[in-house]
């Protein structure tokens, strides 16, 4: 297979470019000292496929010539995590390269939902049961100026090989499984969000620092209320070396403690979680004092440790900005997720990287986002879709009071609200108000497909506390029986919404389901682990011998799978003992087209600013936020087509339902 010419001469790559203008496919791979794009040196680029391959020398040659072949659109460039190579390139020479192809990416779209690994050596070893050694990659991590080893050279050449022979192997079970569409738009979002986590985002170092402060003096505040409570007298006890300890009998970041300190005053709680206090206080098993001083301390602990001065550690040295990774298909949903765990770069000698922050989860309270600032002579646009879900859930359904609140331009929660309570529902009056706030909870608790017991609780948290921890004046009091009414109401009031909820949950049922397909990954595990888990899921809610049976059952037909499906066949594979496809298959079908809106929406907007020769770049994705980067003198004419594209791209896959975006011109991470 091994058919390679080593390039350490500059005249050498001309054989290499007159192959280039022959092929339309071609596999790319680096080899390079770390994983950082900013930090680390190229060794080679190898270029090829499965029957001729090209270890090009980047320490001896100037790889400039390739520019136009990387850049070509008309040329398919595929590799193994591409995204890597990809900025690797782009950063050492300013390359975007275009037309990409990943098979890692083609996996996980592939067994969404499985858990199945896709790194290169489990491909080759799940398609071709081929083991491949990976340990040569280490040697690579020493940058020099000698020869490749014959060692090395074997290893950079093969990478050209092995995604040629797996991704033949996908495309057929892609195809069979629907998801041709899906791949490429995959394909097509990885060089914009590739781009998008280079770029990263300015921070206001100096305010964050007073937000950090006023996080100090709030923790304390709120430790002295539970001193108080609990009729604590803090004991200051000298140090050796001058310094001082304070000393307390109950440590408030201790859960179990808490637990013990509640006991002895007289109050049971099986645990101390968020909900579990609110919903004690709401119901008066708690003081209310008690309840909002630990909330209001977990939050500002929070914030003062993971959104202190630490935070500002993941400042790149090199760009001066803090930056993230995204996974691009790790989620269940296809959305994006954020952080050092959606991609872990850091390796032996590569300690001085700074910390990859989660964009996702920075508190989304005014004074934090207000940090992010755009660069100097640049402004952001920042665009929001409208209840994207909900619009979504209407389009599915066809439901009569959805498709009049979307069609007419209606606030949906007003009008399910005057369904359900057959008076005015709105922000008008302080009435209508509170009904509108419980109307919104039941609109989005069952698109997301939220059963009677946690959307009672749901009910009760969202009505009763606030963002800051403190529980509202006065508490609203809200029976089961109530809310159960309320629940049974809006399915009642819009029949089509439960029709499209139930047939989705009951096309994914493993049990029940007849809609399956097989999957070699599922296939392997043994009877017995499917058996222990399907049980394990069963006998909750079936009898021993009920659940026995069932479980007999769906073990011997582990090797299939059900799947839930979304607008644009965006795919959630459920194994046969998969314990909760009931409700995630509610929800995907959201989440999952509203995945695919915002990625087509970034690659045609990415398209239209490279058109008109924009100074404007995508730097983060937040939930159903967009935030671009804009010269300022240039932004009015970037907000001009960006909004209408952002829009469009839903009207892709909502054909019904309008799609409304929300936003403009901000001088910091704002919404309007």
């Amino acid at each position: 297979m091994l058919n390679y010419k080593y390039i350490k001469e500059q005249s050498e790559l001309q054989e290499v470019l007159s192959w280039l203008n022959e092929r339309k496919f071609i596999c790319l791979d680096t080899e390079a000292s770390g994983l950082d794009p900013y930090r680390a040196k190229i060794i080679s680029l190898q270029l090829g496929d499965k029957n001729q391959q090209w270890v090009i020398d980047a320490r001896a040659v100037d790889l400039e010539p390739l520019r136009a072949v990387i850049e070509d659109d008309q040329v398919i460039k595929l590799g193994q995590n591409l995204k890597y190579d990809w900025q690797l390139l782009h950063v050492l020479y300013g390359w975007y390269m275009k037309n990409c192809q990943d098979t890692m990416l083609a996996e996980q779209v592939l067994r969404c939902g499985l858990h199945a690994s896709a790194g290169l050596d489990d491909l080759m070893l799940r398609y071709f049961d081929q083991t491949i050694d990976k340990t040569v990659r280490r040697s690579f991590n020493v940058f020099t100026t000698a020869d490749l080893s014959k060692e090395q050279l074997d290893y950079a050449a093969a990478d050209c090989i092995w995604p040629h022979m797996i991704i033949t192997k996908q495309w057929e079970e892609i195809k069979q499984r629907g998801l041709t569409t899906t791949l490429n738009l995959e394909f097509a979002f990885l060089p914009v969000m590739a781009h998008m986590e280079l770029q990263g985002m300015d921070i206001d170092q100096a305010q964050w620092k007073l937000v950090y402060e006023d996080s100090i003096k709030q923790l304390a505040l709120a430790e002295q209320d539970l001193d108080d409570f609990f009729d604590i007298v803090p004991l200051r006890q000298e140090g050796l070396f001058g310094d001082a300890e304070i000393l307390k009998p109950i440590q408030y970041s201790s859960w179990q403690q808490i637990v013990k300190a509640l006991a002895k005053r007289g109050y049971q709680v099986k645990d101390t979680n968020s909900r579990t206090l609110a919903l004690a206080g709401i119901a008066g098993e708690l003081p209310r004092e008690f309840v909002e001083s630990l909330l209001r301390y977990r939050l500002y602990f929070t914030r003062m440790t993971r959104y202190g001065l630490n935070f500002l550690n993941a400042v790149d040295p090199i760009t001066k900005r803090i930056h993230t990774i995204f996974g691009q298909t790790w989620t269940a949903s296809g959305r994006l997720n954020s952080g050092q765990r959606a991609g872990e770069i850091v390796e032996d000698g590569e300690t001085d990287i700074p910390y990859k922050v989660n964009f996702q989860n920075i508190p989304s309270d005014p004074e934090y986002r207000h940090c992010f600032i755009p660069r100097p002579g640049y402004v952001f646009l920042i665009y929001d879709y409208q209840a994207i879900e909900p619009r979504i859930l209407g389009e599915m359904s066809k439901d009569p009071t959805y498709l009049d609140a979307f069609l007419n331009n209606k606030d949906i929660y007003g009008e399910v609200g005057i369904k359900i309570y057959g008076q005015y529902v709105g922000k008008k009056t302080p009435e209508g108000k509170l009904l509108r706030d419980k109307s919104k909870v039941v609109v989005l608790g069952n698109a997301y497909g939220t059963g009677k017991p946690k959307f009672h609780k749901k009910l009760l948290v969202d009505m009763n506390l606030d963002q800051s921890g403190r529980l509202k004046n006065p508490i609203q009091q809200i029976t089961r029986e109530e809310s159960d009414q309320l629940w049974e109401k809006f399915f009642e009031v819009c029949p089509g919404i439960k029709r499209t909820l139930d047939n989705l949950s009951a096309m994914a049922d493993p049990v029940s389901s007849n809609r399956k397909i097989y999957d070699i990954t599922t296939a392997l595990e043994s009877f017995e682990d499917s058996y222990k888990k399907a049980f394990e899921g069963l006998i909750e809610y079936k009898s021993e011998k009920q659940a026995d049976a069932i479980a007999r059952r769906l073990a011997a037909q582990r090797a299939y799978v059900t799947y839930s499906e979304a607008i644009g066949g965006r795919k959630l594979f459920f194994k046969s003992h998969h314990r909760s496809s009931w409700t995630e298959a509610r929800d995907h079908p959201m989440q999952g087209c509203t995945a695919s809106v915002i990625k087509t929406a970034m690659v045609d907007v990415n398209k239209a600013i490279a058109q008109h020769g924009h100074d404007a770049v995508f730097v983060n994705q937040v939930h159903d936020e967009v935030i671009i980067e804009c010269r300022e003198d240039q932004a009015p004419e970037v907000h001009i087509y960006v909004k209408p594209l952002l829009e469009a791209a839903g009207q892709k896959f909502l054909k019904i339902v309008p799609c409304k975006v929300e936003g403009g011109i901000q001088k910091m991470w704002n919404k309007e």
